[in-house]
């Protein structure tokens, strides 16, 4: 192996290493243009819904990926001289070991222009990159200005909104002070009312309670043998509004008293209402004065058997 073919293929050797390392840096280029446009759609969708997002950020992202997109598509494009080079150098050595004079002085010189040319290609991306650099810089320089006067607008306008706060704090607290020291008035205490007092005195507790026992003794006597008159329950006057009145039924005991006297005799409602019902008795009379003590007895039924199912419901919640 002469000199000249001895140089061709290292020429060849070192060509192919410098293919290897510029598809290494178009793939890691690529791999760049990517992960930048990726994040260049995710600020997007943040503008769109974040209430303080930076124009900034935006404006950063695409310069970003406007950047890593150039820079994939200039290693690609060195990728293309490299391999157009190698490929010149291999014909080249080809022609030389096969001894042809002219073509191998014609292949030289096609080797010589693939050279200059890609040496012109890559003057004009690095003008062309170089010129993109400075637009971008001033983009974003133009982007952080906007944005330190919106801060600083932001900041003017949060500190108006302190002061206007202030103020207006301090304007009531001292109306609060001067109403303070104002002398108060008190109005004169209206004359007592000469109306009398209608209400009936509440009974005792043990009093409406030993009623009701003597009512029930009294009433399992009148159950056993009715030639006796029906025995009124014991009654109070009722503080509830909407209470029927008493020339409307025929006890002198409106159901909420009812309700109260079975209550403090703890009954069943559910066995005591069928002793009131108006089937037991023969007189007309009767009969309505036991149906007014079942209505209420069997409404106290309804009502505890709603609880149950309530608890019931409860239980199975949980």
């Amino acid at each position: 192996m002469d000199t000249m073919e001895a140089a061709l293929t290292e020429k060849v050797t070192q060509l192919e290493q410098a293919l290897r390392d510029a598809e290494e840096v178009e793939e890691a280029a690529r791999a760049e243009a990517e992960r930048s446009e990726t994040h260049l759609r995710a600020m997007i969708r943040k503008s769109k819904f974040e209430v303080n997002f930076k124009a900034y950020d935006l404006v950063s992202a695409e310069i970003e990926a406007e950047e890593g997109k150039s820079g994939w598509f200039d290693s690609q494009a060195e990728v293309r001289e490299a391999h157009a080079l190698l490929m010149c150098v291999e014909y080249e050595l080809q022609l030389y070991r096969a001894g042809f004079a002219s073509p191998f002085q014609n292949a030289r010189k096609r080797t010589k222009q693939t050279l200059e040319a890609s040496k012109a290609a890559w003057e004009k991306r690095l003008e062309e990159h170089n010129k993109l650099v400075l637009k971008n810089s001033a983009r974003e320089k133009q982007a952080a200005d906007a944005e330190r006067a919106r801060a600083e607008e932001d900041r003017a306008r949060t500190e108006r909104d302190r002061k206007a706060r202030e103020k207006k704090e301090r304007k009531y607290e001292e109306k609060r002070k001067k109403k303070k020291q104002e002398p108060r008035f008190f109005p004169p205490r209206p004359p007592p009312s000469t109306r009398p007092d209608t209400r009936a005195a509440l009974r005792e507790p043990n009093a409406m309670a030993e009623a009701a026992a003597r009512w029930r003794s009294a009433f399992e006597v009148f159950f056993n043998s009715q030639d006796q008159p029906f025995p009124e329950p014991p009654s109070e006057k009722c503080r509830h509004i909407g209470c029927q009145k008493e020339g409307d039924r025929a006890l002198r005991a409106c159901k909420h008293n009812l309700a109260s006297m079975f209550k403090s005799l703890q009954v069943n409602p559910k066995t005591e209402r069928l002793k009131h019902h108006e089937d037991k008795f023969k007189d007309p009379k009767n009969k309505t004065k036991a149906n007014e003590i079942f209505v209420v007895l069997q409404a106290m039924h309804e009502n505890v058997e709603k609880e149950k199912e309530k608890e019931k419901e409860k239980k199975k919640a949980r």
